[in-house]
C-alpha cells in the first residue's frame, strides 16, 4: 500500500476515530484524493461497508478495482436508477427504461406532440402566453423544458415561478407577457406530473429520475458513503446524502471547493453546505501536497487560490517544471466553446489536413452551434452557454463588451452565413477521436477538469475576465475581483500542466490586478498590464483582445495556424 503523507495521516486518524459523522476532504489540484480514499477504504475502514458515489462511470469502475471487496461503487445517477420509484415497489429502471432519452427532450416531445392533441395544445398555450405565435406550438416546448430543468436542479419540492429562467423572464417582459407566466408554470407542472407517472409513456431525461429519487430518498445500504467531486454536487444528490446522514450513516466528502465551476448549472458545494449546516458533526481536512507538478506551476495555481481567499496553498511535490508566458505546447485550453470553435476553424483554414482532438468530442459543441443559429433565427436557446440570452440582439450587445468579446467572432460568422452553419459542423466532424494521433489537443477548462497533460497553453481569452473587472470613474480607476466561479475556472486551467504551463500573460496580469486592488494605482494606472514578464520562450506576439484571430497558440507548431478566418 502507498505510504501516507502527513496530511493523509490526519485523514486516516479521523477515519479511525469516527468521531465526526461528516468528514470532508478538501483536496487541491493533483493532491491524490483517490489514493487517500484508497488508504481509507483499505486501512481504518477495511471492515466497513462503503458505497463510493461519483459522477463519472470510469471513476466508479476504477474504484471497484482500487478499494476492495468492502466497497460498492456507482455514479449518482446509477444509484438513483436502482432506487425504488416513489409510490411503487419497482425500481426506477423498470419504470423509465422504455422512455429514457439520452440527450435533450425537445425532439422526443415534438414527436409525441405530433400524435397527441392534448400535449400539442399545452405547448400552444405557452407559445401564445409568451407571444411566440410565429413559432406555433413548437415555440412552447423549450420554455416548459427550461422550467422543469431548473426545478430538477433545485432542492425544491414543487415547480413554481422561482424556476422560470432569467432569459424567459426577460423575453416575457419584452413581449409584455409577464402577466401570463402562470400559464408556463401550469403547463410545466402538468408535463412534470405526466413524466413521473409510473403508468405514463412520456419521455424523460436522466435529471427526472434523479430528482424523483431525492424527493423520497431510499436508504443507502452502507455504513459509510464516499462522495467524490463534492464541490459540484447537485441539489437532489445533496438531499440524498443528507438523508443518509440523518439515518445515522457516515459521509466522507472529497473534492476541491476552489474548483466549484458548475454553479451556473445548479451545482452546490457540498463541502461548505454540510459543514456549515452541521458544524458540530463535521471535520474538514485539507490535502495541499500536489504530485502533479512542481513549485513553479503550483505557484501559478496559488495566485488564483489567493484571489479566492483560500486558507491554504498548493505545495508542488511533483516533477520540476516551469510556468512561462508563451512556449511550445500541444494542448490548449479555452474559457468557452465559442473560442474553441473559432480556433478549430482557424486551424483547418491554415492546414485542411491538420489533426486536432477536442476533449469530450464535438457533438455537444455542434448542438451549441445549432443553438446559436436558432437564436439568430429568433428561437430560444437551450445550451448552457447561450440560454442566458433572451434573443440575438442581447447576445450581440454582450459581444460588444470586453467580457463578451469572445462571442464576437461567432456572432460575425453566423450573421455572414445567415444562420446556415452546416459548413462549420462539417469541420467539427473532422475531430480526431484518438488524442495520441492528434497534432494539437483542444479543450475548454470545464472539460479539462480532472485531466492533465505534460504541457499546456492557456488561451488569452482568460485575460478578458480580469480586464473587464476594471472600471474608470473620471480620473479614478477601480479594480474588482471577477466572479468566484470565474476564478475557480482559471485555477482549474492553471493546474492541468505537469511540466510546462504557458499562461499567455495571465498570471502576471492577475498578480498586478491584485496588487493594484490592495495598494491602488498610479495616476496613469488605468490600464492593467504586468510591469515585468517572467522568462519566456515565446516565438510570436500576443494578440490584442479585440482582434478576430482566434487564440494565442504561441508555439512553433501551432503558430502556423494563427491566421484569422476573417482576414481579408
Amino acid at each position: 500500500m502507498v505510504k501516507s503523507n502527513i496530511e493523509q495521516q490526519a485523514i486516516l486518524d479521523a477515519g479511525v476515530s469516527g468521531h465526526n459523522r461528516i468528514l470532508a476532504i478538501n483536496a487541491l489540484a493533483g493532491t491524490g484524493k483517490t489514493n487517500t480514499l484508497t488508504l481509507l477504504a483499505k486501512g481504518p475502514l477495511a471492515k466497513t461497508n462503503i458505497h463510493y458515489i461519483t459522477f463519472n462511470a470510469r471513476a466508479a469502475t476504477d474504484a471497484r478495482k482500487r478499494f476492495g471487496s468492502n466497497t460498492i461503487a456507482s455514479t449518482a445517477h446509477s444509484l438513483a436508477w436502482q432506487s425504488r420509484c416513489p409510490g411503487t415497489t419497482s425500481p426506477m429502471s423498470a419504470i423509465f427504461a422504455s422512455r429514457l432519452v439520452h440527450g435533450g427532450l425537445y425532439g422526443a416531445l415534438v414527436q409525441v406532440s405530433e400524435n397527441e392533441t392534448r400535449l400539442r395544445q399545452s405547448f400552444t398555450n405557452v407559445s401564445r402566453a409568451l407571444r411566440l405565435d410565429r413559432s406555433g406550438w413548437r415555440g412552447g416546448i423549450s420554455p416548459v423544458l427550461q422550467v422543469i430543468d431548473e426545478f430538477t436542479k433545485s432542492p425544491d419540492l414543487e415547480i413554481s415561478t422561482r424556476h422560470i429562467p432569467k432569459p424567459i423572464q426577460t423575453l416575457a417582459k419584452r413581449m409584455h407577457a409577464t402577466s401570463h407566466l402562470d400559464v408556463l408554470i401550469r403547463e410545466a407542472q402538468r408535463l412534470w406530473e405526466r413524466q413521473i407517472d409510473p403508468q405514463s409513456t412520456m419521455p424523460v431525461s436522466h435529471s427526472v429520475y434523479l430528482k424523483l429519487a431525492s424527493l423520497d430518498p431510499e436508504p443507502i445500504d452502507a455504513e459509510v458513503v464516499f462522495f467524490d467531486e463534492a464541490q459540484d454536487a447537485s441539489a437532489p444528490m445533496l438531499r440524498i446524502l443528507e438523508a443518509h446522514a440523518g439515518r445515522g450513516g457516515r459521509l466522507v466528502l472529497v473534492g476541491d471547493k476552489y474548483q466549484h465551476i458548475y454553479g451556473w448549472a445548479g451545482a452546490m458545494n457540498a463541502i461548505d453546505e454540510l459543514a456549515t449546516k452541521y458544524p458540530d458533526e463535521s471535520l474538514v481536512l485539507p490535502l495541499c501536497r500536489s504530485y502533479r507538478f512542481g513549485e513553479d506551476i503550483a505557484d501559478s495555481g496559488n495566485v488564483f487560490l489567493n484571489a479566492m481567499g483560500a486558507g491554504y496553498s498548493l505545495i508542488g511535490m511533483g516533477p520540476p517544471g516551469e510556468a512561462v508566458g508563451y512556449a511550445d505546447t500541444t494542448t490548449v485550453l479555452f474559457r468557452s466553446n465559442l473560442r474553441l470553435i473559432m480556433e478549430i476553424l482557424s486551424l483547418v483554414k491554415a492546414d485542411p489536413g491538420v489533426k486536432f482532438h477536442v476533449v469530450g468530442g464535438t457533438k455537444d459543441i455542434g448542438y451549441m452551434l445549432n443553438d446559436l443559429a436558432g437564436l439568430f433565427e429568433g428561437k430560444l436557446a437551450k445550451s448552457g452557454e447561450l440560454c442566458g440570452f433572451a434573443d440575438w440582439e442581447e447576445l450581440t450587445e454582450f459581444s460588444e463588451t470586453p467580457l463578451g468579446s469572445g462571442y464576437r467572432p461567432l456572432v460575425n460568422l453566423v450573421e455572414r452565413m445567415g444562420g446556415a452553419v452546416g459548413g462549420v459542423l462539417r469541420v467539427l466532424n473532422m475531430n480526431e477521436s484518438n488524442a495520441k494521433k492528434a497534432e494539437v489537443v483542444l479543450a475548454t477548462a470545464h472539460k479539462a477538469k480532472g485531466a492533465q497533460w505534460g504541457s499546456v497553453t492557456l488561451s488569452r481569452e482568460f485575460r478578458n475576465v480580469w480586464e473587464a473587472s476594471v472600471s474608470t470613474h473620471g480620473d479614478d480607476v477601480a479594480y474588482a475581483l471577477p466572479d468566484h466561479e470565474e476564478m475557480a475556472l482559471q485555477y482549474v486551467a492553471a493546474t492541468r500542466a505537469e511540466t510546462l504551463l504557458a499562461d499567455s500573460g495571465l498570471v502576471p496580469l492577475v498578480n498586478e490586478h491584485l496588487r493594484l486592488m490592495r495598494f491602488g494605482s498610479t495616476p496613469e494606472g488605468a490600464r492593467i498590464m504586468p510591469k515585468a514578464r517572467r522568462k519566456s520562450t515565446h516565438v510570436g506576439q500576443p494578440q490584442d483582445s479585440h482582434t478576430t484571430d482566434v487564440s494565442d497558440l504561441a508555439n512553433a507548431k501551432t503558430n502556423r495556424y494563427a491566421g484569422s478566418l476573417f482576414d481579408s
